[in-house]
């Protein structure tokens, strides 16, 4: 009797805990809001099963708000097992908000080497690959005609539990090319 009541009484009359929005969750969300429909970003989607739990529904929940603001956005992941959750996660989101591979997403795919991946990545684009992660050919696709280096990018977004990889995008992208950043890190590479 008392562990129904333990289940019932919560369930039928909510606590009411209040939730707080953090000042960097609430600066993530506003630099998304600021920058104009059809901004082009490039998402670092290299979240790990192991680091899903922990970082995978903020990592789908920024996605869901660039969808929701028409951003285009070109997914890469420079952990190996990245491609994976974005195949998992992304692809049905966009599927189930209509959003058109080729035109309002685009999975590159898998770029090694960390800092100078991101760095090449950022410089042409289209030097590192010829193929998407499907095998369609980038130049066929419309928001690849659209991001032909780091200059056409608004934002870089990087969900992963590599530090040397969040930094990699600051020393990458942000510094040389100015563009707004939001990094989704684990618990241990928070920044202090």
């Amino acid at each position: 009797l008392a562990l129904l009541l333990c289940i019932i009484v919560p369930a039928a009359v909510p606590m009411g805990f209040p939730i707080t929005v953090s000042e960097m969750t609430r600066g993530a969300y506003n630099a998304i809001e600021s920058l104009p429909r059809g901004s082009s970003v490039v998402y670092d989607f290299s979240i790990s099963p192991s680091g899903y739990v922990e970082i995978g529904p903020a990592g789908i929940a920024v996605a869901a708000h660039l969808f929701k603001r028409d951003m285009k956005v070109l997914y890469v992941a420079t952990t190996a097992d990245g491609i994976m959750s974005v195949i998992a996660f992304v692809k049905p989101l966009a599927e189930s908000t209509g959003k058109k591979y080729g035109e309002d997403w685009v999975l590159l795919g898998y770029i090694a080497g960390r800092d100078t991946g991101i760095a090449s990545l950022l410089r042409d684009t289209h030097s590192i690959a010829a193929n998407d992660y499907f095998g369609n050919k980038i130049e066929g696709l419309p928001l690849m005609n659209a991001v032909r280096s780091g200059r056409d990018v608004r934002l870089a977004v990087c969900a992963t539990g590599d530090a040397d990889v969040s930094t990699g995008w600051v020393r990458q992208g942000v510094t040389p090319y100015g563009m707004l950043y939001i990094d989704i890190p684990t618990g241990v590479i928070f920044p202090t």
